[in-house]
């Protein structure tokens, strides 16, 4: 679904099936949880490992599986999302590591938040406050 201010025509805005608005390129203006973010996508296809950098989201169109590292040194706000395009986490595991941080406050790699379910999508929003990532927007 496209619209204007009119609500007629196109101004390359949409929505995906999550409730989030797009831009024309696919960047995320509005979090299907109310939280306006910007993302940068990237294709992952699995095998080597791969530091994500924050503000990045990550379509996950896995061949084998994969390693998605979290940033190393990130400042208070900085997220990821990572989302399962084409539905095969339970084919090919995807680990999320918290690189040297903690994710949910755990104490190191959670790999179970989002692999092993088909069509996964998290968000890793990390709390200086807290001194972890902390997953939302787990669907």
């Amino acid at each position: 679904m496209q619209w204007n201010a009119n609500g007629q025509g196109s101004t390359g805005l949409g929505f995906t099936s999550s409730g989030r608005i797009i831009d024309g390129s696919g960047e995320v203006i509005i979090g299907g949880d109310g939280v306006s973010r910007l993302y940068y996508p990237t294709d992952y296809t699995g095998g080597d490992a791969v530091t994500a950098s924050a503000k990045n989201q990550y379509l996950c169109r896995l061949a084998a599986a994969g390693q998605i590292d979290l940033p190393a040194s990130p400042s208070d706000g900085d997220y990821v999302e990572i989302v399962d395009v084409l539905g095969n986490f339970s084919t090919y595991a995807l680990t999320v590591s918290g690189n040297g941080n903690n994710i949910k406050g755990l104490g190191g790699d959670d790999p179970s938040e989002i692999h092993g379910d088909d069509f996964r999508t998290a968000t890793y929003v990390y709390s200086a406050l807290a001194g972890y990532w902390v997953v939302t927007n787990l669907t």
